[in-house]
């Protein structure tokens, strides 16, 4: 009996170990992916900042599709389509972002 409840505990280590190893992983990835998205986000707002609304568009579009409920992106996105010229679509992301 106590041979059985050793291979127990230790089948638990090791299952704990595994969930916690493949948690780091997926962590780590996600913290990468995560700032590439905050470099191109800050990217988009500079090329706002000298009046290029349609490059900071394709680019703040791309981040909206990853991050469809983050109101900087949107409302930035908003910012790059009035640039552009597109009233309707910037007030409705003016909108949706507050």
């Amino acid at each position: 009996m106590r041979y059985k409840s050793k291979f127990i505990l230790l089948g638990i280590m090791v299952i704990i170990i595994i969930c916690l190893s493949t948690t780091y992983v997926l962590g780590k990835r996600d913290d990468n992916q995560y700032f590439i998205d905050y470099q191109n986000y800050q990217d988009a707002i500079k090329i706002i900042e000298t009046r290029k609304g349609i490059e900071a568009y394709s680019i703040l579009e791309r981040l909206k599709l990853r991050h469809p409920n983050n109101e900087y992106i949107t409302r930035y996105l908003g910012l790059a389509s009035a640039q552009n010229g597109d009233f309707n679509f910037a007030a409705s992301c003016f909108e949706s972002s507050l």
